[in-house]
């Protein structure tokens, strides 16, 4: 639900005519008694609207972006895949055997065996 600055405004300003009009119903056409109680109400008013207005903005903001976040706390709440606390040692060499790499369903390579040794760059590519 979005509402204009304006039409806040509106309200607002509204608001104030309601108050000034049962005053002066209430006080038969004497509103000098309550005039200072009155033009603080407004003063509060008119330096409250900008914050209102900021904060109905925001409010926006996040149900906009709330499927956005939803979407993304999905992706972030997989189950993970438990591989183990052995430590890898990486005094000479590192090998790597039966490596796969795919996309959905396509096989973009594959290595039967993958040697690193310790003082080589490896760099993949396809």
């Amino acid at each position: 639900m979005t509402v204009p600055r304006l039409v806040l405004e509106a309200i607002a300003f509204s608001l104030i005519i309601f108050i000034v009009l049962y005053l002066v119903w209430k006080y038969e056409n004497n509103i000098s008694a309550v005039l200072s109680m009155l033009s603080m109400f407004v003063l509060a008013l008119y330096r409250l609207m900008p914050s209102v207005n900021r904060i109905l903005t925001n409010y926006n903001n996040i149900l906009f972006y709330l499927k956005s976040l939803d979407i993304i706390h999905n992706d972030l709440m997989y189950d993970t895949e438990l591989l183990g606390n052995n430590k890898i040692s990486f005094n000479k060499e590192i090998v790597l055997q039966n490596i796969n790499f795919e996309y959905e369903v396509d096989k973009l390579s594959s290595f039967t065996t993958l040697y690193h040794f310790k003082s080589n760059i490896l760099k993949l590519t396809w």
